[in-house]
């Protein structure tokens, strides 16, 4: 009997810890990295055990607060906001969802100051009051001016060549773009690429320049020619991704050799076949004035 009072307690316990400790925040999402003025809605999925509530949701940007909502108060003070650069509430969308457990929150024309780490933080309204959290990081980044730039390759290169020398460049972004490099859709491997240090711009404003350059290897084809595309990519993130793409081509030494050797004969039999002609019209002048 003692025993199975004492398995009875064991199985209440746990099955009360259970519920006590049942709140887990399940997801906070949002893009990582976003467009400077653009409209940002994150979400705070949660877990809580039937007849559980929460007592509040909070939002923390950098450890301060700028956002509270106590679900189960009634009056103007069940949401409150506290100012904060880079913040902009939109109220009117943000609040718990009515689908599933999950609070919405939308800031609206984010600037650089929306750059930071972001908290939700959820407290359970029983005893003892348990609190979860969970950060992430946010991102505002301002896009190149104009996509990136390809300099320094020629239009024809001779297998003779040592390699393909090329800079590829994007200008006033924030943070700066990473740049890759493609030959044929391919990815060039790393050995021969070179990342020069990011640049301020002069203006004093805070965009940056990235640059790279590529080092490509011209080795002999068995082909007569062949034709390189050379695509450079930039991109920030999952917010930003541009490319630029410029051709050129490889041709063989002895091919370009041949082209013109075997050019030749034709040019000379032209002259050849036009010599003959002359003479034989002046032969036959000849035989003619011998007649009259």
């Amino acid at each position: 009997m003692s025993i199975f009072i004492s398995h009875s307690i064991i199985i209440f316990i746990l099955s009360k810890l259970t519920l006590i400790h049942s709140l887990r925040i399940q997801d906070l999402s949002f893009p990582e990295y976003v467009m400077l003025g653009q409209t940002v809605t994150m979400y705070c999925e949660y877990y809580l055990g039937d007849g559980e509530y929460v007592d509040s949701i909070k939002w923390y940007k950098d450890n301060h607060e700028f956002y509270r909502i106590v679900p189960q108060m009634i009056g103007p003070n069940k949401v409150r906001t506290f100012d904060m650069d880079g913040v902009k509430i939109d109220l009117e969308n943000s609040g718990i969802s009515k689908i599933g457990k999950k609070h919405e929150l939308v800031l609206q024309d984010v600037t650089l100051d929306s750059s930071g780490e972001f908290r939700c933080q959820i407290t359970q309204s029983s005893t003892p009051f348990h609190t979860e959290n969970r950060d992430r990081n946010l991102t505002v980044i301002i896009r190149p001016e104009k996509g990136p730039i390809i300099q320094g390759l020629k239009a024809i290169y001779m297998d003779s060549d040592d390699s393909l020398n090329i800079l590829c460049t994007s200008h006033r972004s924030l943070p700066a773009s990473v740049l890759d490099f493609f030959i044929n859709d391919e990815p060039v491997s790393e050995s021969m690429k070179q990342r020069y240090p990011i640049k301020l711009d002069k203006s004093g404003d805070g965009l940056q320049t990235s640059s790279i350059g590529l080092h490509y290897p011209l080795r002999t084809r068995n082909t007569p020619d062949i034709i390189l595309r050379v695509k450079c990519t930039a991109k920030i993130g999952n917010a930003y991704w541009e490319s630029v793409v410029q051709e050129t081509v490889l041709k063989r030494h002895e091919h370009a050799l041949e082209s013109r050797s075997n050019g030749s004969p034709v040019h000379h039999s032209s002259i050849a076949t036009l010599t003959t002609t002359i003479l034989i019209s002046a032969l036959a002048l000849t035989i003619n004035i011998g007649f009259l």
